[in-house]
């Protein structure tokens, strides 16, 4: 994982990195508002960096998260992530086909094996990979194995009911190129599958 400055964003180039992480297997990153780092890892787990970890990895190279959130009668193989604007953090399960609220509250909890406040799933998810919120609360999902970007609305989200999405458009002619199509599993393969029993390594670290 790099970091850069805002400076060094607001122009073409190919600056060093500020900030330079290891994170092992990680398929999303999201801040929330307080700056806290989640992100998803390993498949199974949601995990958070606290903004004071983030500062001083100078000191502190390899810091463990403060919280690890497992849901072993849910979670199949996480995506992206991304918070709405009430603070829920919502995961994508690529097997599944599903996009799932961990609310604040069970954020706030802490570490613990949870089952999601919302899971809605959706013939339209197929692989889905990144999520993101507009203005209204409305959510825009992508899903990599059968190129749509799918809306689901806020009320949609807040009822937990959306067999379909609001509104769904392609992202890609419906002929794909054969290095676009990889399935799930062989991308799931490249990461390493979350079947298997892994020694847990976490390695952040900052180049100054």
């Amino acid at each position: 994982i790099e970091s850069y400055t805002s400076g060094q964003l607001k122009k073409s180039g190919m600056p060093s990195p500020v900030g330079l992480s290891t994170l092992s297997e990680a398929t999303g990153l999201a801040f929330d508002k307080s700056h806290n780092l989640w992100a998803t890892v390993g498949h199974l787990e949601v995990v958070r960096f606290t903004v004071t970890q983030l500062k001083d990895l100078k000191h502190e190279p390899s810091p463990t998260p403060g919280v690890i959130i497992t849901s072993t009668s849910t979670f199949g193989n996480l995506g992206g992530c991304n918070f709405d604007h009430q603070g829920n953090l919502w995961v994508l399960d690529e097997d599944k086909g599903s996009i799932d609220e961990l609310s604040k509250a069970q954020l706030d909890a802490g570490t613990g094996d949870v089952t999601p406040a919302i899971v809605i799933t959706s013939s339209d998810l197929v692989g889905p990979s990144f999520v993101a919120f507009d203005g209204a609360g409305n959510a825009w999902v992508e899903s990599y194995d059968n190129d749509k970007i799918a809306e689901f609305s806020a009320s949609q989200l807040t009822s937990g009911v959306a067999s379909r999405p609001r509104s769904c458009c392609p992202t890609t002619a419906a002929a794909a190129s054969p290095a676009r199509e990889r399935s799930r599993s062989t991308r799931r393969a490249t990461f390493g599958s979350p079947t298997l029993t892994r020694t847990r390594s976490w390695s952040l670290r900052r180049v100054n």
